[in-house]
């Protein structure tokens, strides 16, 4: 799990792998010694390699990282065509949609790929929207404070280290 918005020779960086987690199929009926000498390749860029059951992959990834992508992009296209936008723009549209920049067509084929996974968690994300829109027209305050303090709660239980793999 490594990248970044940026693509190109030009922005090519020596450690992108470092500490990245890589994750590669386990099973029965693969070639272990090829096995051995891709998850090698990807120890020796200093990553470190994980066991995945590829439809868990396609399911996490869908959740951590494609529909991300889907939801920068729309983001960022409730800004196209807005003149005199510019000195609004704070951090917060910045880092949501820092990675709409990245290659569309790479991020087409992904979605494409994983059209399954994809489509299943935007049915997921729908929802959570609706509950964040019907809060607001309803001037819902008690439950806005709900939603915005569990996805406040989501967020750091996401990325807190010591809350270790529940799975």
């Amino acid at each position: 799990m490594a990248g970044s918005e940026k693509f190109g020779p030009e922005n090519a960086v020596a450690d992108l792998y470092e500490d990245r987690c890589v994750l590669v199929e386990s099973g029965p009926g693969l070639d272990d010694s090829a096995r051995a000498t891709v998850c090698g390749l990807w120890e020796a860029v200093g990553a470190s390699v994980s066991d995945f059951d590829p439809a868990e992959h396609d399911r996490l990834l869908a959740r951590t990282s494609h529909v991300p992508h889907i939801t920068a992009a729309a983001v960022a296209l409730l800004t196209h065509g807005e003149r005199g936008i510019r000195p609004f723009i704070g951090r917060g549209l910045r880092d949501i949609t820092r990675v709409a920049e990245g290659r569309p067509e790479l991020w087409r084929d992904i979605c494409l790929t994983n059209a399954d996974a994809v489509s299943k968690t935007l049915d997921d994300l729908i929802p959570v929207l609706q509950q964040f829109k019907d809060a607001v027209e309803q001037k819902d305050a008690d439950r806005l404070d709900r939603l915005f303090e569990d996805g406040r709660q989501a967020r750091l239980e996401a990325f807190d280290e010591d809350a270790g793999d529940s799975s």
